[in-house]
């Protein structure tokens, strides 16, 4: 997404949560000034519904739908009006790809709900991603400790050696190629 940026470490840094805040200059305002992209606005962005943080909660489902999927979401839709009908009126969201995984695919959903008080916070995201990640790890852990336990006991621990007589191709290459001149 255009609105993610990396700072020098390479985090990235979300460029414009918080602008849902300014309800006075959205393009629902008459003046044609929109804050945000139509394509990660909330539904009560699109109506006089409560304009809050739980609005970042919506948009960052989006971010991380578009981060899996690789498109935009409301892509396929030409105009403004038709992401307001399908977010705002008929309370669409783009479909989940069956591959992403259980918690995350939950995690989205969550944040797409059309009642943003049952959003979750930001502090409740991180939480969730962080106790995600921390699973994740335990089970490459898991998984490294049991390929361990199931090499012999005989050669755990021990790179193997090459026998003494064995030479590697390179090696002959080398040779045949810069041998000396007699």
């Amino acid at each position: 997404p255009h609105n993610i940026l990396l700072d020098s470490e390479g985090q990235p840094k979300i460029a414009d949560f918080g602008l849902a805040m300014d309800k006075q200059n959205t393009f629902l305002s008459g003046d044609n000034t929109a804050l945000g992209t139509a394509s990660y606005m909330a539904p009560e962005q699109f109506s006089a519904g409560n304009i809050n943080e739980r609005c970042d909660s919506y948009a960052f489902g989006c971010i991380l739908w578009e981060c899996i999927t690789g498109r935009q979401p409301w892509e396929e839709c030409h105009n403004l009006m038709q992401i307001v009908m399908a977010v705002g009126v008929e309370r669409r969201r783009p479909p989940l790809p069956k591959y992403i995984p259980t918690p995350l695919a939950a995690i989205i959903r969550e944040c797409w709900r059309q009642n943003s008080a049952l959003r979750p916070s930001f502090k409740e995201i991180v939480e969730r991603v962080q106790a995600l990640k921390k699973e994740e790890e335990q089970a490459l852990a898991f998984k490294a400790a049991a390929s361990l336990a199931t090499r012999s006991p005989k050669s755990a621990g021990r790179s193997p050696k090459p026998s003494p007589k064995a030479k590697s191709p390179a090696a002959d290459t080398w040779n045949n190629k810069w041998s000396p001149v007699k």
